[in-house]
Formats: C-alpha cells, sequence, structure tokens
C-alpha cells in the first residue's frame, strides 16, 4: 500500500506500529500475525527472525525503518504506535 501511495505522490503517511520482543518496529494495525498471515504469533512476545518469515497477501510486514527509507524527501509520517 505504501508504494502505490508513494508512485500517486502522496507525502504524508500514516504508519500503525507494533515492537517486537526484541525491538524492531513493524508496520501492523493488529497485535497478533493471525488475519493477516494466517499463523498466530503475538508481536510483542516474537522476534522479528520469526516475524520476518511471514507471508500475507499485501506483501512482506515492513519495518518502520524500511518505511522511512522508503518515503520521498520531505514526506510527513505520523506515527500510531499500538499497546507492545
Amino acid at each position: 500500500g505504501m508504494n502505490a501511495a508513494i508512485a500517486a505522490g502522496f507525502t504524508a503517511f500514516e504508519f500503525s506500529t507494533y515492537q517486537t520482543r526484541d525491538g524492531v518496529f513493524i508496520g501492523s494495525h493488529d497485535w497478533t500475525t493471525e488475519r493477516t498471515t494466517g499463523q498466530l504469533h503475538e508481536i510483542w512476545n516474537t522476534d522479528w527472525s520469526t516475524i520476518q518469515t511471514l507471508t500475507q497477501p499485501a506483501g512482506p510486514i515492513i519495518r518502520l525503518e524500511d518505511a522511512v527509507a522508503a518515503m520521498p524527501e520531505g514526506s510527513v509520517l505520523v506515527l500510531d504506535h499500538k499497546a507492545t
């Protein structure tokens, strides 16, 4: 979704995020991975090494740092830090 927004010229983004057990902030609206991947993991109780192996129809689960790196210069990012 973010790539499509960038391609369409958007420069303001909202990013819902949870922190994994080992401290990696990832993009997710849900507190588990079940709805998007079909595999149940509580994000805050799971390491990034496990999360990054999961697949979802929309593409890979993205880290916050990768989302920031992909944003056009001068973009605005609103973080929605979910409970961790």
